[in-house]
C-alpha cells in the first residue's frame, strides 16, 4: 500500500504542475508529506511510466516488479560473463542472483520497491569497477549504474559504496596505472 500510494501521490502532484516532487503537497490534509525524499524517485517514475499505458496501479506495480526481476537477471548475467569469460556461467549467475532468498524476499513479502529496483544497477557498478581496473575499457557500466543506484535506494548505495572501497583497496597497485586514475 505504501508504494501504491506513493505512485498515485506523486501523479497528482505532477498534475497539480510539480514536475519533480519531492513533497506530494495533497497528502496529511493538505500540510503535504516528504516521501519522495525518503526514497529514491526512480522507482516510482518506473512504475509511473507502465500506469501510463495500463492505467491501473497495481498491474503497473507487478508489471514494474517483473521487469526489474528481468533487468537484473541481465545485468549480473553480463557482470559474470565479463568476469568469467563463459556464457553458460553468466547465465548461471544470473539464475542464482534472481532466486536468492533475499531478492525474491524484498519482491513478494516486503515489497521493498526500492531495494529490488537497485538489484538492476548493483551488478552495473561493479561490472564498471572491474572494467576500470582490470580490461581498461571505459563503457560507462560504473558511472551508470552508480548514479542509478544512487536515485534508486540510499542504504543500498551506501552499502555497496563500502564494499566496492573495497574492492579498489584489495586491488590498489591497479591504481599505480595512470590510465586507470584517468
Amino acid at each position: 500500500n505504501q508504494h501504491i500510494a506513493r505512485i498515485y501521490g506523486t501523479l497528482e502532484s505532477m498534475k497539480d504542475n510539480w514536475l519533480f516532487p519531492n513533497v506530494i503537497p495533497t497528502f496529511s490534509n493538505g500540510y503535504g508529506y516528504s516521501w519522495n525524499l525518503f526514497y529514491g524517485p526512480l522507482s516510482v517514475y518506473g512504475t509511473l511510466l507502465i500506469y501510463f499505458f495500463v492505467r491501473n496501479y497495481i498491474v503497473a506495480y507487478k508489471i514494474f516488479a517483473f521487469i526489474c526481476m528481468l533487468l537484473s537477471g541481465i545485468t549480473m548475467c553480463k557482470f559474470v560473463k565479463t568476469i568469467s569469460g563463459n556464457r553458460d556461467v553468466g547465465i548461471l549467475g544470473s539464475i542464482l542472483y534472481m532466486t536468492f532468498p533475499y531478492h525474491l524476499t524484498d519482491i513478494y513479502t516486503r515489497n521493498a520497491l526500492g531495494e529490488y529496483v537497485s538489484f538492476v544497477f548493483i551488478p552495473l557498478v561493479f561490472l564498471g569497477l572491474y572494467e576500470l581496473l582490470f580490461t581498461k575499457e571505459n563503457k560507462y557500466h560504473l558511472a551508470i549504474g552508480a548514479s542509478c543506484l544512487i536515485l534508486t535506494h540510499n542504504l543500498s548505495t551506501a552499502i555497496v559504496a563500502l564494499f566496492s572501497l573495497i574492492f579498489v583497496l584489495v586491488n590498489w597497485k591497479k591504481l599505480i596505472d595512470k590510465e586507470v586514475l584517468k
